[in-house]
């Protein structure tokens, strides 16, 4: 519950969402997203083929310490432009 409570954007988030430079690349952990994203972002990722097959040159999903699903910055990124996109469609639905 504790660790819930610090990736919580209702609790503003306190320690930021965490990236890791592993290599010089700067990942984000899928369980240090924030929790009210955690479910959305795995969806989106699920329905990016070109990101989770792994056969494909663009495969982003990559294993660090102790075994934790991480994806690089830029894909997180991407999926924020994505939400941010999508979340002012559904605004501008409702006017």
């Amino acid at each position: 519950m504790f660790r819930d409570k610090l990736r919580a954007l209702m609790f503003g988030i306190p320690i930021g969402v965490i990236s890791h430079d592993i290599d010089g690349e700067k990942l984000v952990c899928l369980m240090d997203v924030p929790l009210e994203l955690e479910y959305s972002l795995r969806g989106w990722l699920w329905s990016q083929p070109e990101l989770v097959r792994e056969d494909s040159p663009k495969y982003s999903l990559q294993f660090v310490e102790e075994e934790r699903m991480a994806i690089p910055w830029d894909i997180w990124e991407q999926y924020l432009s994505w939400m941010q996109a999508t979340l002012a469609r559904a605004v501008d639905a409702t006017d």
